[in-house]
Order: structure tokens, then sequence, then C-alpha cells
């Protein structure tokens, strides 16, 4: 199957989907060198956590991670209705983020966006917002 001119290869979904899977085991395990790997070192990622303002530049995304990383709980992550967008050599996910932490469960919408780095996929960006009950969908 030949790829339609602009878009990835054919096996490029299933790649950022991995990279994407990274992302959120790495949270998951608390795993800061793992978190490293995933995203791009760049000033041009960008990352907006719920109730937050935007981060721009790897020194102040990085910063953001490693003290949510650092904190006391391990919210496991149940992703659902991923839906991948290859074009060229940018990728962007569209997800819920089931959360589960001990005392509670609520759900979030991310969008979290990708490079092609050499064979595989870098992240540049992550906004992630709570899902509030009654909301528009």
């Amino acid at each position: 199957m030949t790829p339609d001119p602009g878009q990835g290869a054919v096996d490029d979904p299933a790649m950022v989907s991995a990279a994407n899977a990274a992302f959120y085991q790495a949270f998951e395990s608390g795993d800061m060198a793992a978190m490293d790997a995933v995203w791009e070192r760049s000033d041009r990622v960008v990352c907006t956590h719920p109730g937050t303002p935007t981060l721009r530049g790897w020194n102040d995304v990085r910063r953001s991670w490693a003290l949510l990383l650092e904190a006391p709980f391990r919210p496991e992550f149940i992703v659902t209705e991923e839906h991948i967008e290859v074009v060229g050599d940018v990728a962007w996910v569209t997800l819920v983020e089931n959360i589960i932490v001990t005392g509670g469960s609520g759900a979030g919408t991310a969008v979290n966006w990708f490079v092609r780095r050499g064979a595989g996929w870098a992240m540049v960006g992550h906004h992630g917002a709570p899902i509030s009950r009654g909301a528009i969908g």
C-alpha cells in the first residue's frame, strides 16, 4: 500500500501510537529518563498541563515533568478514543485520558504532537484539559 502524497509511511500511525504510549508509560512509572526519551529537546516544544499557562521550551517543559513525576501519587492512564493523523513529518494524536488515582478517577482530553526523529517520533507538544460534566460533544 502506497501512502497518499504528503502523508506519512504506512507504518507511521503504529509508530506514533507507540511513541504516545511511551509518554503515558513514562508518566505512570514516574521515570524521568523515559520522559526525556519521548520528548524533542528544543525551544519549540510546548506543554499545557490542565489549568496552567502554556510552557515553552525544553527547559521549562522538562522542569514541569520533573515536578509532576516527583509527586507521591502515580496516576494510571487508560487511553481511549485515540485518533492519529500523520502528514509528512508531523503527527498529532487526539484522545481521552481516563485517569485513575488513589481515591478517585476522572477524565481528560489531550492533544499530543510529534515530529519525525530519525526512524521514530519525538513529542513536541502536549495539551491536556479536564472534561467537565455536561460538556458539549
